[in-house]
């Protein structure tokens, strides 16, 4: 019998593959790769057509985003988090009531959020090299609508209908990808492409309210504050949480953008962007993960066996993701951005390691999070500091921020990992003594 058919008879890969859990990893992954599909082309569109200094610009302004999203990333895990425990009760009254809560409340953030970041555009603009308001200004409209941008899928998910969160990402990914290049196939230019990004949100939150209507139910007079507490009281940690992890994916992008030329900045750009489809391919993982533990746990049940089984498949994404871009980086590079990004190949390689480190810490902090362990961030702390402290002082060329980029991720997933150890044993003993 040879290995692959010794593993089929495994008795423990055999319980996993025939489980509701691939199962429902199956459904949210064929949504995440189609909704990849659209979000991709679209980088890969602008890519070959900006010049390669407006395309570093583009994706500057991207990671800068996910910096500033931080704030909406929080309460769309804050919601997840709840609305999981509202429907492990059956609870659609309070799922009602905090979602038109939470709407109005986010179109007022948002507002906020705009005012701030045009306050601030000559700052922006000279820091990162940017010499087009109107772009900043289109930059900020955009961030102001993150806020409602979140509140529809987060739903989705804490309802557990994965179905129909896969059916939303497709659709939301299919109009960010056709309003964003629109401007730039008319002529307009970078600048409008943040406007597009404005209206696919809009029209996106429209969508997911249908997708969700069957679910809510005609209220009754509540005092809804409590539930806001409980959601911002989740929402400090996820917040200092959800900031760690995008100043661990993104700050590179922002201080390669500050230290390098625009056209070196836009070869790091293309590979980084590339090199992002591994991170896109286990979003599937996670995103089954959070709401189902959570749910698992507000029943005080144990959920060590659905932790081994989306770790199986984690494990299996991650080596397979690895292998491709070590034996494909050239291919891999042309097929997505044309000849004129070749510069970007040699980088690929290696980001494909530092973002294959940054998948098991997204899932492992995701995991501590839906069993409450809201301090999570603080084991983050000392990756971060190590990271920024050696792209500041070291940055002659791409490959050293890539390996101080390898060097503060692995740090921050070696002390988690050590983190989930003892987590685990600690669970196995109270089971035992039960």
């Amino acid at each position: 019998m040879t290995a692959i058919e010794e593993l089929k008879e495994n008795p423990m890969v055999r319980r996993i593959v025939t489980s509701e859990t691939v199962k429902q990893a199956a459904l949210i992954g064929i949504g995440t790769i189609l909704g990849s599909f659209f979000s991709y082309l679209l980088q890969f569109f602008l890519g070959r057509t900006l010049s390669v200094s407006d395309y570093g610009t583009f994706s500057a302004l991207l990671s800068l985003s996910y910096l500033i999203n931080v704030p909406a990333t929080v309460l769309g895990i804050s919601i997840i988090k709840r609305v999981a425990t509202y429907t492990a009760a059956k609870d659609n009254q309070t799922t009602t009531h905090v979602f038109k809560g939470l709407s109005l409340g986010s179109i007022i953030i948002g507002l906020f959020v705009t005012v701030i970041i045009l306050l601030f555009s000559d700052y922006i603009e000279h820091r990162m090299n940017i010499d087009n308001g109107l772009l900043i200004a289109s930059f900020a409209v955009a961030m102001g609508f993150s806020f409602i941008s979140v509140i529809g899928p987060s739903f989705l998910q804490g309802v557990l209908k994965y179905d129909k969160w896969a059916l939303y990402s497709v659709i939301f990914s299919f109009l960010r990808a056709v309003l964003g290049a629109l401007p730039v196939i008319i002529g307009l230019g970078l600048t409008y492409v943040f406007h597009g990004f404005s209206l696919s949100i809009l029209i996106s939150y429209a969508f997911a309210y249908l997708l969700l209507k069957n679910i809510f139910v005609k209220v009754e007079t509540k005092k809804m504050w409590p539930e806001y507490q409980k959601i911002l009281f989740f929402g400090f940690s996820t917040f200092m949480i959800s900031m760690a992890l995008n100043i661990i994916n993104n700050i590179d992008m922002v201080l390669v953008k500050r230290y390098f030329d625009s056209v070196t900045a836009g070869y790091y750009a293309g590979a980084i962007t590339v090199g992002k489809i591994l991170l896109f391919a286990s979003t599937p993982i996670s995103t089954l993960m959070f709401p189902a533990i959570s749910a698992i746990y507000a029943r005080k049940e144990n959920y060590l066996h659905k932790l081994k089984q989306l770790v199986f498949l984690q494990i299996i994404i991650s080596i397979a993701g690895l292998l491709i871009f070590e034996l494909f980086p050239y291919k891999i590079t042309t097929i997505f951005f044309g000849e004129s990004f070749i510069n970007s190949v040699p980088y690929l390689k290696y980001l494909a390691v530092f973002i294959t480190i940054y998948i098991w810490i997204n899932f492992l902090v995701l995991f501590f999070l839906s069993i409450e362990k809201t301090r999570i961030y603080l084991l983050l702390l000392p990756g971060i500091v190590i990271q920024y402290m050696l792209i500041y002082l070291f940055h002659n060329d791409a490959f050293d921020v890539i390996n101080a980029n390898i060097i503060g991720a692995g740090f921050s997933a070696l002390i988690l990992l050590i983190y989930l150890y003892i987590t685990i044993k600690k669970v196995q003993y109270t089971c035992y003594n039960k």
